[in-house]
């Protein structure tokens, strides 16, 4: 496969840099994937969940002098109409709430999750609420088991450690 397969998914601006995401054959991504991890640590970062790249303004330049696809985007994006009220409404509207956007889960957490009969990605207020009304239901002074405690507080515990580590 020639370099020239390779595309540009997404190209998307954001506060302080761009949004990157790349298409095509195996053969094609180690070149690319090796151009930009020859940024400066501080210009690129790989977003795992997302599958793609965020490269920071200044060394979006230097990469699309190395990767035609990514050149042909970044130029599109500087021929964009400079229209700042659909640009202001655009930006807006492309605001998304924390609670909408897509993350990442482990699937340990979600099992803890579902221990606590909660959705993944439910708040820290809610697991505790969550631990609450199933200890009342399971404790062992309440005639529950000394295991089902355990488990439930297990998995709260889990949740919230890591709520804290992601937040």
């Amino acid at each position: 496969m020639e370099a020239t397969d390779l595309r540009v998914l997404l190209f998307e601006a954001v506060e302080d840099g761009f949004l990157i995401a790349f298409a095509g054959g195996a053969g094609v991504f180690s070149p690319a994937v090796h151009v930009v991890v020859g940024l400066d640590p501080w210009q690129r970062r790989w977003i795992a969940e997302e599958r793609i790249w965020w490269i920071s303004q200044d060394a979006i330049s230097r990469l699309a002098r190395r990767i035609p696809a990514l050149a042909e985007a970044l130029e599109q994006w500087h021929q964009r109409s400079p229209s700042i009220s659909e640009d202001v409404s655009s930006f807006y509207a492309s605001i998304r709430p924390r609670a909408q956007r897509r993350v990442y889960i482990p699937r340990d957490i979600e099992s803890a999750y579902r221990v606590l009969h909660l959705p993944p990605g439910a708040s820290a207020e809610d697991v505790t609420q969550a631990r609450r009304a199933l200890a009342r239901q399971y404790h062992p002074d309440a005639g529950g088991g000394h295991a089902m405690m355990v488990s439930i507080n297990l998995a709260a515990d889990s949740i919230l450690r890591w709520l804290h580590q992601t937040v």
